[in-house]
């Protein structure tokens, strides 16, 4: 089996007294007071999740909800979904998060890759930048308009990605979503969605 990992994926691991044993793996738009951000916040926490996984290589300490939330909310001024489509496109997400590091005066990095459903980049393509980001340890912001067959990936919606693996030619993904981890069969979704997504990340 081989797979790619960021070095430290517990350090989006938050105090939560709302789970099940105290813990949410990574953010959670349900954070958000907001009605609406809650339903369509996910860009904004994705957002925030990247942010929060650098701050933690500089300085690491135990994150509670109270902690993180205050960035969500910032980046929820910078990501703000367009009415009845959301965050709908990496092109949306990175200048976003572009505007937001601009806001504060500092530099970022960022890169992409788009899965267009019309001109679709090739599986090996998509599987050969996230062995690339991850192995640099930069978790990637997920796009998916569509789950296609993957039952374990909701649409229209932003996960936060941190793991690639291969088991017996088939290629997974670790995500973070709803104070979860989730495993998805890329190679299944990439074969199946019939509408747009992508990977975006950004570092400093």
């Amino acid at each position: 089996m081989e797979k790619y990992c960021i070095k430290n994926p517990t350090f989006l691991n938050i105090i939560d007294k709302n789970t099940k044993n105290g813990i949410s793996y990574g953010l959670t738009q349900e954070w958000y007071s907001d009605d609406y951000q809650v339903l369509a916040g996910c860009g904004a926490t994705v957002a925030t999740s990247i942010l929060i996984y650098y701050e933690q290589q500089e300085n690491f300490k135990f994150l509670k909800v109270e902690d993180v939330l205050p960035k969500m909310e910032e980046f929820w001024k910078f990501l703000p979904p367009i009415k009845g489509k959301g965050v709908n496109s990496t092109e949306l997400f990175y200048n976003g998060v572009l505007k937001y590091f601009k806001d504060k005066g500092v530099e970022i990095k960022y890169s992409f890759i788009d899965v267009n459903i019309n001109n679709k980049v090739s599986l090996e393509k998509i599987i050969e930048y996230l062995k690339k980001e991850i192995g640099n340890d930069r978790p990637l912001a997920f796009l998916n308009l569509c789950n296609g067959e993957e039952q374990n990936l909701d649409k229209w919606h932003w996960v936060t990605a941190y793991e690639i693996l291969e088991e017996e030619g088939v290629y997974f993904l670790n995500i973070f979503d709803d104070r979860e981890i989730k495993k998805i069969n890329l190679s299944l979704w990439y074969n199946t969605i019939t509408n747009n997504g992508g990977f975006v990340t950004f570092y400093f």
